[in-house]
């Protein structure tokens, strides 16, 4: 039996209780998921990122959960070709997860064969699971790909050392 108001309707305590549950037991993005739409990829921006033509708009996608080379990284160009060749021209269907500090939708893209790239390109040793970005369940299965990729030397892995793009970053000097 539940705590009632003196109209009869569930307590507040209640209903901030069952919002609390929502927010610790499931991440904030799953909560108040986007549905899932599908476009035209009319530009691939860079290994992790592309544009998608949807309804006559054109939104910027950021692939959820991984982290492709910089542009002055090695494999940074062998990860966009891919993604071209993947992509391009193609229908995607785009689960958006939210929005990034530039504004660009997060989301996870599959092709017409139902494929998700954000997990072909970490299977492909052209992208880096993000363990600061990537929460979901699926990111155990994207980390397990990380490292068979890694210990088979797939592109990315084959050099003898490997920086991911997060620490990459800063390292280098910005440039004005």
């Amino acid at each position: 039996m539940y705590t009632t108001s003196a109209t009869g309707r569930p307590g507040v305590a209640i209903v901030f209780c069952l919002v609390l549950v929502m927010a610790i037991f499931s991440p904030w993005e799953e909560v108040f998921a986007k549905p899932a739409f599908q476009g035209k990829v009319i530009k691939v921006i860079d290994g992790d990122s592309v544009i998608v033509l949807a309804k006559n708009k054109k939104i910027e996608v950021r692939f959820y959960g991984i982290d492709s080379p910089e542009y002055d990284q090695p494999y940074s160009k062998k990860a966009r070709r891919y993604v071209r060749r993947t992509l391009l021209g193609r229908k995607v269907t785009v689960a958006g997860i939210g929005h990034d500090r530039y504004s660009r939708l997060v989301a996870m893209v599959s092709d017409q064969n139902g494929t998700m790239i954000n997990r072909s390109l970490v299977a492909e040793g052209l992208a880096w699971v993000h363990p600061g970005f990537c929460r979901k369940k699926m990111c155990a299965d994207w980390k397990e790909l990380e490292e068979k990729a890694r210990s088979e030397k797939r592109n990315l892995w084959s050099g003898p050392v490997v920086i991911p793009p997060w620490k990459w970053k800063r390292t280098r000097k910005k440039r004005w």
